[in-house]
């Protein structure tokens, strides 16, 4: 039987995996799987400031306000032009839904898309899982890997956890309430990684150059990574290991280079960009500089440092649970909040530890299963570059950079899975052993994100 036909079955799966979720947190989470309203009107007026001002007015570049039924067409918003990002290449998908069809299909195929694009790249990311974790080269050719399933799990229950486990993540939760271009990039970034592991080097390098226009500064960092590791291994003579951890199609050392320019070209552009707008008459514009990102600008009330910066591991701030207590505070509020507050710090420190456990199944991963190290290893060094680098920034927005966590946390999970049923060493034990262990798993995910999305009281 083809190996397409054997993948449809876990896609339908997967399908209805992803339905299920949808109409349940709909239905019982305190703010739905919507898009925030803040969230809706931000995207709305970036885009449409563009259409009637001219796409290319601003260099591609516009405006990222929340208000209201706003006169786009003011002169005033010449100050408030948004230099971070340029709206443009960000927010294409978005923009051709509102030429083509209006305001109410922003507002309605929005939300729809995001869902879209994080279903398939859970998609994406559980078929590599299986296939180069449970599978056997044929003629030792890793393009040609036959699914076999693992020894003591069968592929379709690794591909419905790792899936199940990404898609309910609070990662991936609040990324389809109020989207950032990191699940644009991750998706892309999925397909070029699926393309160079069968060898089709020019689809991943444009799959690659597209993910990087959603989100250069995640393929900034992925190029600057591909470089310094293709350097490094040159120069201190460890090509073995650098074959390794890299796709098949990026061994050529020119190849490495290439690709890494297709990553790094969006980058350029947008520089270019925002040095075109700086250079025209009365300009204007706003943003956060690079020293405030990182915390070391001289007015950081907002850094945490890397405590900070590692606080997504939780899920939420630990804020959120504080505020239940209300005005009143620890010694005078009501038992019902006390009761609420405590429970709520221990579904944060659950996940804390829920996502130390992940980790440390990405690591074992990483050592155990070299065919999948060219999908893990960028996104754990994109993630402890930005992490390390960008503190102030990760600790203002909790989830928005954090992202590409929701691979790691679902990869690490069924990575300890593999480990434990090694252990075990039954396939049928395996399964009624770990299946309640990691719907406890998927409900504690569920519970922080329905916590995430609670008002907080102020």
């Amino acid at each position: 039987m083809p190996k397409h036909f054997k993948t449809i079955p876990r896609v339908l799966l997967y399908a209805c995996v992803m339905l299920a979720y949808i109409f349940f947190m709909n239905f019982y989470s305190p703010g739905g799987l919507g898009w925030h309203d803040y969230h809706a009107y931000r995207i709305f007026n970036s885009i449409e400031y563009l259409k009637l001002n001219s796409y290319f007015s601003d260099y591609g570049f516009s405006i990222w306000t929340s208000c209201h039924d706003c006169d786009l067409k003011v002169s005033t918003w010449r100050e408030e032009i948004y230099l971070s990002q340029p709206a443009l290449l960000h927010f294409w998908p978005y923009i051709v839904v509102n030429h083509l069809f209006g305001v109410d299909a922003v507002f309605f195929l929005g939300p729809i898309i995001d869902k879209l694009v994080v279903f398939f790249t859970a998609v994406l990311i559980s078929e590599l899982f299986v296939r180069y974790t449970c599978g056997v080269e044929v003629n030792n050719n890793p393009s040609s890997i036959q699914d076999f399933g693992s020894r003591f799990l069968p592929a379709w229950w690794l591909g419905t956890i790792v899936f199940t486990v990404y898609i309910s993540s609070i990662w991936s939760y609040q990324m389809q309430r109020a989207m950032w271009n990191e699940i644009w990039f991750f998706f892309f970034f999925s397909l070029s990684i699926s393309a160079l592991l069968r060898r089709k080097f020019i689809f991943g390098c444009f799959f690659i150059f597209i993910a990087g226009l959603m989100h250069y500064l995640s393929g900034f960092v992925l190029a600057i990574v591909f470089l310094s590791f293709g350097i490094f291994s040159a120069v201190y003579r460890e090509h073995s290991v650098f074959i390794s951890f890299m796709a098949p199609a990026l061994h050529q050392y020119r190849r490495l280079w290439l690709y890494c320019l297709c990553a790094l070209l969006p980058s350029l552009l947008y520089l270019a960009l925002r040095a075109l707008y700086e250079s025209s008459p009365g300009y204007g514009g706003i943003g956060s500089s690079l020293l405030w990102r990182i915390g070391i600008s001289g007015d950081d009330l907002h850094n945490g440092s890397i405590i900070g910066a590692l606080q997504f591991l939780g899920g939420i701030r630990v804020s959120q649970c504080l505020s239940m207590l209300g005005t009143e505070g620890l010694q005078t509020a009501s038992l019902v909040s006390k009761i609420a507050a405590f429970n709520c710090s221990l579904s944060v420190l659950g996940m804390v530890l829920l996502s130390s456990l992940s980790v440390l199944g990405a690591v074992w991963l990483l050592r155990a299963r070299a065919p999948l190290r060219p999908l893990l290893l960028p996104v754990v060094m994109i993630l402890i570059v930005t992490v390390a680098l960008l503190q102030q920034s990760f600790s203002v927005h909790l989830l928005g950079h954090s992202y590409p966590f929701a691979i790691v946390f679902a990869c690490g999970l069924a990575g300890l899975c593999l480990k434990a049923a090694e252990v075990i060493r039954s396939r049928s034990l395996s399964l009624i052993v770990l299946t309640p262990a990691v719907v406890g798993c998927v409900l504690l995910s569920i519970r922080v994100s329905m916590l995430s999305s609670l008002p907080q009281l102020h």
